[in-house]
Formats: structure tokens, C-alpha cells, sequence
């Protein structure tokens, strides 16, 4: 499971919210052994995983602390917090 949490960090970091569902569902459908899809999940089951992992795309999403670092230098840091929360708020 940690290479899961790992790959949705990576997503948060660098994706945008619909761009995060379409790699989602990618993931979740189902091929049987000619290549056809056998299950292609709805926008709830995308919904769910996304909510049972906001965590690690919250920890994606606030960068390195380094990158945080340099936020709080900039002066940006406290708003790039708030959008954070606002974007994956806690379930």
C-alpha cells in the first residue's frame, strides 16, 4: 500500500483535480485477457478512493519542506496552506 500512497502524493504535487480522477479511474478499470475492459469504476468509486487517501494527496500537495520553506520566505506560505486545506479538505 505504501507505493500507492506514494504514486497519489506524486499526483497532489503535480496534477489537477480532474486530471487526478482521470489517473484514478485509469487505474481502478479492469481488462480481462483480450484487452477489453471488464469494469470501468463510476465517479463514486473514484470519489471513494480519493477521500479513504486525501492524506497523502494533502501531503503531496504541501511540497518538500523545503519547498514550504521557501513559501514562508516568500510570504505565500499561510495561502498556499489555506488552499490546500480548501482543495483536500479532511474526511
Amino acid at each position: 500500500m505504501e507505493a500507492f500512497e506514494k504514486w497519489f502524493e506524486s499526483l497532489a504535487a503535480s496534477m489537477t483535480d480532474e486530471k487526478i480522477n482521470g489517473a484514478v479511474a485509469a487505474h481502478l478499470t479492469e481488462y480481462d485477457d483480450d484487452g477489453n475492459v471488464t469494469y470501468e469504476p463510476t465517479a463514486e468509486a473514484v470519489e471513494a478512493v480519493r477521500i479513504e487517501h486525501y492524506a497523502a494527496l494533502r501531503r503531496g500537495a504541501y511540497g518538500s519542506w523545503q519547498q514550504q520553506l521557501d513559501k514562508q520566505y516568500a510570504g505565500t506560505w499561510e495561502s498556499h496552506v489555506a488552499e490546500v486545506k480548501a482543495r483536500f479538505g479532511k474526511m
